[in-house]
C-alpha cells in the first residue's frame, strides 16, 4: 500500500490522484477498481470518494461506477495551460536572446498543425523572425520531433508517408542519444534548427523548445553551435523547472 507519510496534506493528495485517475480513463470505475489502481484500500479512499461525489465533482452511475463530472470539466476549462506556458517561459526565453543574441520559439501541436505560441527575436544584426501562428507540423523541426514521440495511432491523423515515419524515427532516436536535435532546417538551406522538448506538467502533451539561427560570417558551425547549445539547453532546464 502507499504511503501518505511523504504528504504534507493527505486527504488532499489522495483526493487529486482520484480526479487524476478519472479524468484519464474513458471507462466507469468502482470504488474497488479506484482503489486497486492507485494502491489503496477500499476503506482507505471511501470517504474521500463519496466527498468528492457530494460535491459533484466526480458521479456515479447506476452499476455503482464512477465517473468525472461536468462540473470539473467546467472547472479545468477555466485554465489555458498554453497561457501558463507563454508567462513562465517568456522572461526565460528573453533572457536566451539577450545573452545568446538568437531568435527563439516555443510550439506545440493543434490538431494536425504546429501551433507557435512565442517568438522571442534576437538581438544579431542578422536574425531570423517567424509570426506566432498555425504551421504545417510535417514540414517544421518542432512539429517533427514533436510528432516522432506521439503513439502510432496518434500519428495517423498526419497521414505520414512511409519516408516520413523513417525519418522520424531517425529523429527520435538521435534525440534519445542526445537529448536534444540540431541540423539546417528542411526548409531553407543556410538556416539551423536546435530543438528540444518540454513536458507540460503531468499532461500526455509537450512543447517544442526551438532555437532558429543563421552562422554568423566567419564562424565554424561545430564551435558556434557548441557554445550556444550551452545557454539552449540551460533554458530549457530552468522552463521544465518551473512547470
Amino acid at each position: 500500500m502507499r504511503k501518505e507519510k511523504t504528504s504534507p496534506v493527505p486527504a488532499l493528495d489522495k483526493g487529486m490522484k482520484i480526479l487524476e485517475l478519472l479524468s484519464r480513463n474513458h471507462d466507469f470505475l468502482t470504488m474497488s477498481q479506484i482503489a486497486q489502481t492507485l494502491g489503496y484500500k477500499v476503506s482507505e479512499i471511501q470517504r474521500m470518494v463519496e466527498y468528492l461525489s457530494q460535491k459533484e465533482y466526480i458521479r456515479k452511475n447506476n452499476q455503482k461506477g464512477f465517473y468525472i463530472s461536468s462540473k470539473f470539466y467546467a472547472l479545468t476549462s477555466r485554465v489555458d495551460i498554453y497561457q501558463i506556458l507563454i508567462n513562465r517561459a517568456s522572461p526565460l526565453m528573453n533572457d536566451f536572446a539577450l545573452e545568446s543574441q538568437e531568435s527563439i520559439q516555443l510550439s506545440v501541436l493543434s490538431d494536425r498543425e504546429l501551433r507557435l505560441l512565442v517568438h522571442t527575436e534576437g538581438t544579431r544584426h542578422l536574425r531570423i523572425s517567424i509570426k506566432p501562428g498555425m504551421y504545417n507540423s510535417v514540414h517544421t523541426v518542432s512539429g517533427r520531433l514533436l510528432i516522432a514521440y506521439l503513439d502510432d495511432s496518434e500519428q495517423e491523423k498526419f497521414e505520414l508517408s512511409d519516408e516520413d515515419h523513417k525519418s522520424l524515427e531517425e529523429l527520435k532516436k538521435d534525440y534519445d542519444n542526445q537529448g536534444y536535435w540540431m541540423g539546417e532546417s528542411p526548409c531553407f538551406q543556410g538556416i539551423y534548427k536546435l530543438t528540444a522538448l518540454i513536458s507540460l506538467s503531468d499532461m500526455e502533451e509537450s512543447a517544442a523548445l526551438t532555437c532558429s539561427f543563421i552562422l554568423p560570417q566567419g564562424q565554424k558551425l561545430d564551435e558556434y553551435s557548441s557554445n550556444l547549445l550551452k545557454i539552449f539547453l540551460k533554458t530549457q532546464k530552468l522552463i521544465q523547472e518551473i512547470l
